[in-house]
């Protein structure tokens, strides 16, 4: 999806987006319009204006995007003054490219934000079913900085060492350890 509101940039990009063999509904110049297709339709990506025309700046509609559809966000632009980039920063954006860009730069974009997209979704299915596992077993399972320091804990190690999350997390590992044994861990 484009979101872009100069007729001409945004004909010409979905031109050359064709050109490398993306698929692309039709262009969008405002925020709401595009959290209004987002609403009906996939989309692999938004290559997105900072600044559209509508109440909402590219970067306000990245923000709105992103609860509610968790799509990958690179901005078009010719903006890179400090509070723009930092503003963006904001939005987990994956990636800025020039309006101008060559096909290459373009290419490589949105690919790389893509690729990036898909990664963090199977890291995500991990970990779900990585805390579900966790949550099931009833073995103490206790997890630490290099430190020490408990940044997890499931409900077996509740059930072992009597302590509720909320007791435990960040506190060291040196709780556990017996009065009786001091040095072993």
């Amino acid at each position: 999806l484009v979101v872009e509101d100069e007729a001409i940039l945004a004909e010409n990009l979905i031109l050359r987006l064709h050109k490398l063999g993306y698929e692309t509904l039709p262009y969008v110049s405002t925020g709401m319009q595009a959290l209004d297709i987002l609403s009906s339709n996939l989309v692999d990506l938004v290559l997105m204006d900072i600044r559209i025309k509508g109440e909402l700046d590219g970067i306000d509609t990245a923000l709105a995007m992103a609860d509610k559809y968790p799509v990958p966000v690179v901005y078009l632009t010719s903006l890179t003054d400090e509070p723009t980039i930092s503003r963006a920063k904001k939005t987990g954006a994956y990636g800025f490219i020039a309006k101008n860009s060559n096909l290459i730069n373009l290419y490589t974009t949105i690919e790389m934000a893509i690729h990036r997209n898909r990664m963090e979704i199977q890291i995500k299915e991990k970990e779900e079913l990585l805390s579900v596992t966790l949550k099931s077993i009833s073995d103490a399972v206790v997890g630490s900085t290099l430190d020490g320091t408990i940044i997890s804990w499931n409900k077996g190690a509740e059930d072992i060492f009597g302590y509720k999350l909320s007791e435990i997390l960040g506190k060291n590992l040196s709780i556990l350890t017996p009065s009786s044994l001091p040095n072993e861990m």
